[in-house]
């Protein structure tokens, strides 16, 4: 029997107690510790007890584990006074274990707190601002939280209850237990009833989500929220510290610079000290990070704030700052909110400057500002009065991993059978639509099925925005967006030029859709994605569009949409972020106005041929 406590970065504690001698850890269900955040994979690492000994195995894992500083490459034998980083997590093992034979293994504990619902400040596997992001090969992990620290045993505590999840010290009367769960991960599967165990919560409400936490009040105000006091009141409080220290740093150096800079290390002790005057006034109380307040001061005095942290994390495509308490990401399953924040607007507009600063542009007073930094980042800056909540800011970054169509197979976006199928229409040059909704994967599975193929064909990509990542020797990028008036329509004009064997068109628009239209009714190879909610609407969306352009509303389309495309895939993503393709067409010869979609495969609990098998397999 074993404990380890688990702190996660500028949030709350837990101690896990297990009566295996091996439990495994990582960020889905069936897990003994679930740590649901992206920089922790399905299937992170694994803790053996043998012989008196801890052994750490990093299964595979994409962004590592970390003993002290250190990434391990091969089963690594730890003590209780290391420190094992995982993602935002820092996990520490008990004094002296104690051998115990195997015991049969049970429903798997889950390791992590919930955010508050009123803030909601959950993070993506991104951790707090400041600092830089532990790629897979970075040397280093993430800087030890002091309160980490602190928190971990220094003397053997009492045995836990077996495979139960406590607390290292019971909480006050008046104050709830914090809650293990996250509010995105799947409800707990029903323990067995055990004496040792606690009394079973009883059962949710109807119509209210298994994993919502209960109703408790805020040790602050006495009432509100329905979440769990020991997260909500570190996070709030944390932003209203670095807001006070924000502005006493301010009197001592200037934080309003307009471009990026080194922190000066004169002002090193000075924001140390301005740091113990708070502690001394009770603005800093024990259960808030000394270094995180540290880091994410000076990362917002002279850099992006918490963005520094997010737009060094490769995963990340998109980020939002709605305002200074709301940060979205999209990690590749959609914006989400993340538990990094600004101090206050005037430093969101500060690093709204510092951000364009980079493309050699000044801040001004428009409505909307864009602008593209080196390497193909994007930057649009929404400013009052279009933006009365202050400035919006908009941060779209170019993928850095090219997209791999059997580790989409692997991440069940689609089956073995779609994807021989999708193969076998590459092969063959088919024109190919693929439609879904916007951060629903349509830019992933076009990237995919363009690396697919043959190595001796030139693949030109035009593209608005930097979203597409293709795994190819001979591939030409044309950004559409470098020239101001011009779109698609005029760029497939150079294309011909340039003697491509495949085109790729990403993120169709209206103006577009009659030229682009033209060019795949004449020509093999072409691969589009359009922004929609099902083949048959991206269909009608083409089709109107075109009328549009002609300035003939009642023309039928529909033998030229038939000679475009052969094949429609539709793909999605589910409420829990998880992409997939749902759905695998061919689009039969149009007979009138009206087009015949034979459907290939289908998701229905699971991804299922039809009865009808594609016509071009039998060519």
């Amino acid at each position: 029997m074993f404990s380890i406590v688990i702190t996660e970065r500028g949030g709350a504690q837990r101690t896990l107690g297990f009566d295996d001698n091996e439990i495994t850890i990582g960020r889905v269900e069936g897990n003994d510790i679930v740590l649901p955040k992206n920089n922790v994979s399905k299937r992170h690492a694994r803790v053996v007890l043998k012989d008196d000994r801890y052994i750490l195995i990093d299964l595979k894992s994409t962004n590592g584990t970390y003993v002290n500083g250190r990434k391990i490459s091969a089963p690594m034998v730890v003590s209780p006074s290391d420190k094992i980083y995982i993602g935002d997590f820092i996990l520490a093992l008990t004094e002296a274990p104690r051998r115990v034979p195997p015991q049969p293994r049970v429903t798997k504990s889950v390791a992590s707190a919930r955010p508050p619902e009123r803030e909601p400040l959950d993070e993506p596997g991104l951790g707090a601002p400041g600092g830089g992001f532990d790629r897979p090969s970075a040397p280093a992990p993430p800087p030890v939280p002091s309160a980490a620290q602190e928190a971990l045993p220094t003397e053997r505590p009492p045995p836990p209850e077996p495979r139960t999840k406590t607390i290292s010290k019971p909480p006050p009367a008046s104050v709830a237990p914090p809650r293990a769960t996250f509010d995105k991960m799947p409800p707990a599967q029903t323990r067995p009833a055990r004496p040792s165990s606690p009394p079973p919560r009883p059962s949710p409400a109807p119509g209210r989500r298994a994993s919502m936490p209960p109703r408790v009040e805020d040790p602050e105000s006495g009432a509100g929220p329905a979440t769990s006091p020991a997260v909500l009141a570190p996070s709030v409080r944390l932003q209203g510290a670095l807001h006070t220290l924000m502005e006493r740093l301010a009197t001592a150096m200037d934080v309003t610079l307009a471009k990026e800079q080194a922190f000066p290390s004169e002002h090193q002790r000075t924001l140390e000290a301005l740091i113990d005057e708070l502690e001394n006034d009770g603005v800093i109380g024990p259960d808030l990070d000394r270094r995180f307040l540290t880091e994410a001061a000076i990362s917002e005095a002279v850099g992006l704030g918490p963005l520094d942290r997010l737009l060094n994390n490769r995963s990340v495509r998109e980020v939002v700052v709605d305002t200074p308490s709301r940060i979205l990401a999209d990690l590749g399953g959609g914006l989400s909110a993340v538990s990094s924040f600004f101090s206050s607007r005037d430093a969101v507009r500060i690093v709204a400057r510092r951000l364009l600063a980079r493309a050699d542009m000044e801040l001004g007073e428009e409505a909307v500002q864009r602008a593209q930094l080196p390497g193909g980042t994007q930057v649009q800056v929404l400013m009052p009065p279009l933006s009365p909540q202050g400035p919006l800011i908009s941060v779209r970054c170019p993928p850095q991993m090219p997209a791999s169509a059997d580790g989409l197979v692997t991440e069940g976006v689609l089956s073995t059978d779609m994807l021989s199928l999708l193969r076998a229409a590459m092969k063959r040059r088919l024109n190919v639509l693929v439609v879904g909704p916007a951060s629903g994967g349509v830019s992933t599975l076009l990237s995919a099925l363009s690396s697919q193929s043959q190595d001796h064909e030139r693949i030109v990509a035009l593209q608005d925005s930097p979203s597409l990542a293709i795994d190819h020797p001979q591939v030409l990028s044309l950004d559409a967006a470098a020239m101001p008036g011009a779109g698609v329509a005029e760029l497939l004009e150079h294309v011909g030029r340039l003697r491509p064997d495949r085109l790729v068109i990403d993120d169709l628009r209206g103006r577009d859709a009659l030229r682009v239209l033209m060019h795949a009714a004449t020509q093999r190879g072409v691969l589009v994605g359009l922004h929609a909610p099902s083949p048959v609407a991206a269909l009608e969306q083409l089709e109107l569009h075109a009328q549009l352009a002609l300035g003939q509303a009642e023309l039928a389309l529909a033998p030229v949409l038939a000679r475009a495309f052969e094949l429609i895939v539709q793909i999605t993503a589910a409420p829990d972020g998880a992409r997939r393709v749902v759905s695998i067409d061919q689009v039969r010869g149009g007979d009138g106005s009206k087009l015949d979609l034979r459907g290939l495969y289908r998701y229905e609990r699971g991804f299922k041929p039809t009865e009808h098998r594609a016509g071009f397999l039998s060519d």
